[in-house]
């Protein structure tokens, strides 16, 4: 299982942080998780094929997690020298009323020709996409939004958070998990609403056991050198600051 960090920034300009986005590569699969803007351009740089990804994630449809979603479905569309198979779009609930919306947007430049897409919505529960297994709960957060959880069938699991508070249903999605890829928006002194801070994250990993914290979507107030050994004081497994470009191993 490999993790890719195409952008682990928020929608505050970063200019060593793009806005959210992950590629997540197993058995045999490339999942994008979260399309912020910058998306489309990352992925060139990370030597990424749109003809690879099957399935895309969105944890919720504020900008800085799905803005460059009409530009992939128009690369998709007009930007691959040969046609692609069809894809999959994941969401939370009413995410297939906003992909119909931006069809409507955007008309036929978003809109397939040679392959099919597909849009699915979810709440709390379980599906298999190939042969990966993954499991959705909803996060705590201002609109509908979810955490997913990826199985690989050989005891491989990664956890997203999304944007969320702590919550429980952060903790029971990640429990036991290899890794948790985690928000950590704001440093402690400075909390906001539907986020989490340095230590709440490290907290949600203690709690739900898992071996490895991957800290993400860093607002600049909390992007300092010592954010690993800030997490580390209330979790002690291993942390890693995800940077953009980044490649981890699970």
């Amino acid at each position: 299982m490999e993790l890719r960090i195409l952008g682990s920034g928020t929608s505050t300009p970063a200019a060593e942080r793009g806005c959210a986005g992950y590629v997540l590569r197993l058995n045999g699969k490339t999942f994008l998780v979260d399309a912020g803007p910058g998306t489309l351009r990352a992925l060139a740089k990370n030597g990424i094929s749109l003809a690879d990804i099957t399935d895309i994630f969105i944890t919720h449809t504020h900008v800085d997690h799905c803005g460059d979603l009409p530009a992939l479905l128009f690369s998709m569309k007009y930007g691959l020298a040969t046609p692609r198979k069809d894809l999959t779009l994941h969401g939370p609930e009413g995410f297939t009323d906003f992909v119909n919306k931006l069809s409507d947007a955007f008309g036929d430049q978003v809109r397939p020709t040679d392959w099919a897409l597909h849009s699915r919505d979810h709440a709390t529960g379980e599906f298999m996409a190939g042969s990966v297994k993954v499991n959705t709960m909803p996060v705590e957060h201002p609109i509908a939004a979810i955490g997913y959880r990826f199985d690989n069938g050989h005891g491989k699991t990664l956890a997203c958070s999304g944007d969320t508070a702590p919550c429980n249903n952060i903790i029971q999605l990640a429990m036991h998990c290899e890794a948790l890829l985690m928000e950590c928006s704001r440093p402690d002194d400075s909390p906001i609403a539907g986020h989490a801070t340095t230590s709440e994250a490290a907290a949600v990993a203690k709690k739900a056991e898992v071996k490895t914290l991957i800290l993400t979507h860093i607002y600049p107030e909390n992007d300092t050198t010592d954010l690993e050994q800030r997490a580390a004081r209330f979790f002690d497994g291993i942390v890693i600051a995800a940077r953009d470009g980044m490649r981890i191993v699970i």
